[in-house]
């Protein structure tokens, strides 16, 4: 609609380490949730969907103090299906990724011996760069990861590969 507002730019949102959760019956989620550094849960009795337009960005952000920079970690991102499926579209991010710090984590549970099947066909970003000092010996941030716990999986070949791509 014409008078509808615009959407908000996300790296915009500099607001570190809130957290959220959603639960419900069925949980889809199909817009942008912007928590830096932060955590999110969606938690499902039965299915739980990340649509199209899901972009659930946790990212590290950029804190600037007078002419100081710093650099804040990538955050959580938790999904859990207690008797139903995980599914994330092809279009969908999940950004836990940093600069400067250490990446986020993706857990996916869905373990019900009737359904317990994990999907996730989007993109997967959980990078991080930089090296920290550890008493005189430099040493590289870690990237994020991803804890998968399902009956089954979706196509796990293509996953890894998305997951390498998006430098988990």
């Amino acid at each position: 609609p014409a008078n509808s507002a615009a959407p908000a730019d996300a790296t915009a949102i500099d607001a570190l380490g809130a957290e959220l959760l959603l639960s419900g019956r069925s949980v889809a989620v199909d817009t942008a949730v912007v928590l830096p550094s932060g955590k999110l849960t969606l938690s499902a009795d039965e299915a739980l969907t990340l649509g199209a337009s899901s972009r659930l960005d946790l990212s590290g952000r950029t804190v600037r103090n007078n002419d100081v920079s710093k650099y804040s970690w990538g955050g959580d991102v938790s999904l859990e299906s207690r008797h139903g499926n995980i599914y994330q579209a092809a279009g969908a991010l999940v950004d836990l990724s940093a600069r400067y710090n250490q990446g986020g984590l993706l857990k996916a549970v869905a373990v019900d011996a009737g359904a317990g099947q994990v999907d996730l066909q989007g993109q997967i970003r959980a990078g991080s760069s930089g090296y920290y000092d550890a008493g005189g010996t430099l040493v590289p941030y870690q990237a994020g990861g991803v804890d998968i716990r399902a009956q089954q999986m979706g196509d796990f070949a293509a996953l890894n590969q998305r997951l390498n791509q998006g430098q988990v």
